[in-house]
């Protein structure tokens, strides 16, 4: 006959055990679940909290999560995953991206919401290829163009002469400007996205 702290063993490896499995099946809430039961049957399993941690923190619950993990390393001081552990802590700790904020910033400045979500590299490129689309828009073509023009001469007789006027226009405007456009939404519904996960 199994003592009640032997008992409380094997349902707390049961209930771990149906956390995997529900867990490998994608359902989250019912892992986590099953993880907490292990955990209110065995407290000090280590295990069990790296593996909820994992789980709350895929659910978004990242003060949670974070928990979890410190009393994971409690637990288990010497673990090898030490250094990764604290580093993903630190990274729950931290306030979420807003992607909202994202958005917005990719709309006013092209590249500025993957500045924010931590992308420089990204934001540049949106940058430069915004700012080289708008260069383009606005870079100019002088032409000369021959001009007829009448005049009278002092004896009141009409004439036509011909002047070469010169005419500045914009032949890129409308695809420059649209292609910077584009580059600005893209890059800014990249940056919402990214801030969303």
């Amino acid at each position: 006959m199994l003592d009640t702290r032997q008992a409380d063993s094997v349902r707390a490896a049961l209930a771990f055990s149906d956390a995997v499995d529900v867990y490998q099946r994608g359902q989250l809430d019912s892992a986590r679940v099953a993880f907490g039961t292990a955990l209110a049957l065995a407290p000090d399993w280590a295990a069990a909290y790296y593996d909820r941690a994992i789980v709350r923190s895929a659910l978004g619950e990242r003060d949670g999560a974070a928990a979890d993990f410190q009393q994971y390393l409690r637990l288990e001081p010497a673990a090898s995953n030490r250094v990764a552990i604290s580093t993903r802590i630190a990274e729950l700790q931290e306030a979420p991206l807003s992607p909202t904020r994202a958005l917005v910033l990719g709309l006013v400045i092209p590249g500025g919401g993957q500045f924010y979500t931590g992308r420089p590299l990204r934001g540049a490129l949106s940058l430069a290829g915004a700012g080289l689309a708008i260069a383009c828009g606005m870079s100019q073509r002088i032409t000369m163009q021959p001009v007829q023009q009448t005049a009278t001469d002092p004896f009141g007789n009409p004439y036509t002469y011909t002047v070469n006027r010169r005419v500045s226009e914009r032949p890129c405007r409308a695809p420059g400007f649209t292609a910077a456009g584009v580059i600005a939404v893209v890059s800014a519904i990249d940056a919402f996205r990214f801030a969303q996960r």
